[in-house]
């Protein structure tokens, strides 16, 4: 028998989320968030990104920049959101004014912390009604995010936990997730935060975050590893949220020969997000990502066919079995109801 969603059903999954990517339109958008909320998925992340709502200095354009719509209709839908702050503005980086073409001058730490703060205090004041799940950055462990050292992360850290607070005390801070596969220059950058003479960062966030691209064996590793770190330094019962995991429908992006094709996304699925909730014991897992991007949006992302729905709006198996694993069914045949 079909499982049913009664409209009374408005709040999701509290431990089962969606990560929406970086492309925001006023079609796909809206309508995927619609869809995830049926699927029973809790939560989105997504990016109140700083360059876009900051164009120039003291200019703020949530309004105009869409972020207000698509807050509103997350919320509308019943999703709650953490909410990505990041990353630098071409008028506020630290990059040098030479630097190369195929590098991206917002991935550098802004060069005045201060108008980040402000950028922070802005942001979290205006949705403070809606959003209490702040991330500061992504993956700032990768050189190709984060160009900049632990220790300056360590202190961007602690200046947006301060803004984030004054902002709305009731907010909690998640840590910027690390990717955590070791091709940073300094693999131990966890620890290195954690230790920083000036900042030392487990004071500066309430939630520890990675994300998930593998085995489950190195899934395993990687938790054991974080759960380690954080007990050296007295903040080993700080929730651990996984905001990224996911695994492609193209079969010339599908690096596993045991999950190929479509059905092979969907049975990843089903295979990593129980062991990452139930074996690992992770707080809440975020499926990277909601839909795939469209046809010339980022051709080289890797990570563009990681949706759970495609391109088109259409739910893909991988979709299906995410409701099912949320509503505990044993198999995907679940379907939303007809609108």
């Amino acid at each position: 028998p079909r499982r049913r969603l009664t409209p009374a059903v408005a709040a999701g999954s509290n431990r089962h989320g969606v990560s929406q990517g970086a492309h925001r339109d006023s079609v796909l958008m809206p309508h995927s968030f619609e869809l995830a909320a049926q699927a029973g998925i809790g939560w989105v992340r997504f990016g109140i990104w700083y360059a876009i709502v900051s164009p120039s200095a003291g200019v703020f354009r949530y309004e105009e920049a869409g972020f207000d719509a698509q807050v509103s209709k997350a919320r509308q839908v019943g999703l709650q959101i953490l909410g990505t702050l990041a990353f630098a503005t071409q008028w506020n980086t630290s990059a040098p004014p030479d630097l190369p073409p195929e590098a991206d001058p917002t991935h550098f730490p802004p060069r005045d912390y201060q108008a980040w703060a402000d950028y922070v205090f802005q942001t979290v004041s205006r949705y403070k009604d809606q959003i209490q799940y702040w991330e500061v950055w992504n993956e700032p462990d990768l050189q190709s995010f984060w160009a900049g050292t632990p220790a300056q992360y360590a202190e961007l850290l602690a200046v947006t936990y301060d803004a984030v607070r004054r902002a709305n005390p009731q907010a909690k801070v998640v840590l910027g997730g690390l990717a955590l596969d070791g091709t940073y220059r300094d693999a131990n950058f966890l620890t290195e935060i954690l230790f920083d003479t000036f900042y030392p960062a487990a004071r500066y966030f309430d939630v520890m975050n990675f994300h998930h691209y593998g085995s489950r064996e190195e899934a395993q590793q990687k938790m054991e590893y974080v759960r380690h770190a954080l007990a050296q330094v007295g903040a080993g019962n700080k929730p651990i949220w996984i905001t990224e995991t996911g695994y492609s429908s193209d079969p010339s992006l599908q690096n596993n020969p045991d999950y190929q094709g479509l059905e092979g996304q969907a049975q990843w699925l089903r295979d990593m997000i129980p062991y990452l909730l139930d074996n690992l014991r992770a707080d809440k897992v975020f499926w990277y990502r909601l839909y795939d991007y469209p046809a010339g949006f980022r051709p080289d992302d890797r990570s563009r066919f990681h949706g759970l729905i495609d391109n088109q709006g259409n739910p893909k198996p991988s979709y299906f079995a995410y409701a099912a694993t949320i509503a505990g069914a044993p198999s995907a045949s679940w379907r939303p109801p007809a609108s």
